[in-house]
Order: C-alpha cells, then structure tokens, then sequence
C-alpha cells in the first residue's frame, strides 16, 4: 500500500468516534468533555428550567352583591313548634309574616356585603360573609315597632344564611327568636300557655334587588 495511503487511513481512524449500530459512544462537547451517548447535557427537554411545574393560577373572586334597595319577594314559615302564629291570628288577627321586614339596605363588596332592614327597629346594619356561593350573617337583633299591636312588643333576634343565587338574589332561612319580651305580653303568653322565650320560628327567604 502507498506509504501515504497508510498514513491517510491511520488518521481518519484515529479521529473518528467510535460507532456502534449508528450511534457515537461518546459525544465531544465544548471544551472537551465526554459524555456518555444519550445525555447531551443541560436540561431536559420538558424542563422549563423553573423546576415548578405547579399550577400557580390565580382563585376565582368571590360574588358581589350589588348595591341598594332589596325587597323581600317571597317569605314562608317553615316551622313553629310553639304555635306563635296562631297566637298572633288568635289574639291580634295578624299572621307572623307581617312582622317581618320586607325592605332592605344592602351595601356590597367582593366576598361581603352589609343588610339592615329598613323602618323595622334594627339595632344596625349586619354583616354577611359570602363563601363560594353561600352566604352567612351574624345576628340582628331588632325592636319591633308600633305594628297595630299597641305600645308593647318584645325583643328578638334573626339569623340569615342560605345561598346567593347571582349578584342580586338571595335565597335562604331566617331563624327568629324572643329574647326579651313586656311584661304585658308575656302574661298573655303565660295565659295561652306559650313560652315565648323558648320559641323560635324558621322562614325561608328570598330577597331580590328592587330594580
């Protein structure tokens, strides 16, 4: 063989990588690291390089209530174990139904907003708390006024929560009960054998803005 051919294939072969079934056993990278085939270094190809794959989205804001006047377009008595209702028809020809308020103030913001009954004898305003799509209220205490039933009345407490149907719907259950009742009042209690102060009633509620 031609001594140069010699020297030609000497070299070729010297700096050629070794291949085995069509892949390179190593692979020269930059200043001249060997690295095993298959690792081409860095990171991998689904590696944003963030290394927090997490999904870092933000929640979804809580309702808000609109703004203004709310009236009361649906009010039924869900239960009465001590018969107050008939007591009131009995006595002084009203149902329950009429003490309730029927016109409300409510002042919204993202996950809350306020209500207070109007012309009704609420102590304040009360606050709700909107979580997800329910709704719950701390509790307002009320005196109620003249209502055709004279200068005497007594004292009473309601806690309202149920479900806020869209931006200016409220569904849900208002619990009322005594905590303070005239002494001429409670005589007739006494005399028709009603314990105010042990009662309770629940009415559901459907509260809509006036539009």
């Amino acid at each position: 063989m031609n001594p140069k051919s010699v020297l030609l294939t000497l070299f070729l072969f010297g700096c050629s990588p070794i291949v085995v079934e069509g892949e390179s056993l190593y692979d020269e990278t930059a200043a001249g690291d060997d690295v095993v085939a298959g690792d081409k270094g860095g990171a991998a190809p689904w590696d944003s390089g963030t290394g927090d794959l997490s999904d870092e989205s933000e929640p979804e804001p809580e309702l808000t209530m609109q703004s203004g006047d709310w009236v009361a377009t649906d009010a039924d008595m869900v239960d009465d174990p001590c018969d107050f209702n008939g007591f009131l028809q009995n006595n002084w020809g009203i149902s329950i139904a009429s003490l309730l308020p029927s016109d409300f103030e409510v002042e919204g913001e993202e996950g809350t907003f306020e209500i207070e009954a109007q012309s009704y004898g609420a102590r304040a305003p009360i606050e709700c708390v909107i979580d997800g799509d329910e709704f719950t209220c701390e509790t307002q205490t009320v005196y109620p006024l003249y209502y055709d039933l004279g200068d005497y009345g007594w004292v009473y407490e309601i806690d309202f929560s149920g479900t806020a149907v869209d931006d200016s719907t409220l569904e849900g259950r208002a619990v009322v009960a005594y905590t303070d009742v005239d002494q001429y009042t409670a005589g007739a209690f006494d005399y028709y054998g009603v314990d105010a102060a042990s009662c309770s009633q629940t009415f559901s509620l459907t509260l809509e803005l006036d539009r």
